[in-house]
């Protein structure tokens, strides 16, 4: 093996490490708000879809407003 390979593996894995990471925490994100960051015009779903709806009828769950 060459000494310039061993750096080139290194950041190879650092890159596809740190990737990956990004690609969880995207997911995460899109659980948690409900929003579709990868899909042009996105929808709002789940929680805050119902937040919104609440907040446009005027009939705010006690609930819905603890968050």
């Amino acid at each position: 093996m060459t000494p310039f390979s061993l750096p080139m593996l290194m950041f190879a894995a650092v890159d596809i490490s740190l990737s990956m990471m990004i690609v969880a925490l995207r997911f995460q994100h899109n659980l948690l708000t409900g929003h579709r960051l990868s899909e042009p015009g996105w929808r709002v779903r789940g929680r805050a879809l119902e937040r919104a709806r609440a907040a446009t009828v005027g009939d705010v769950d006690e609930r819905q407003t603890s968050h």
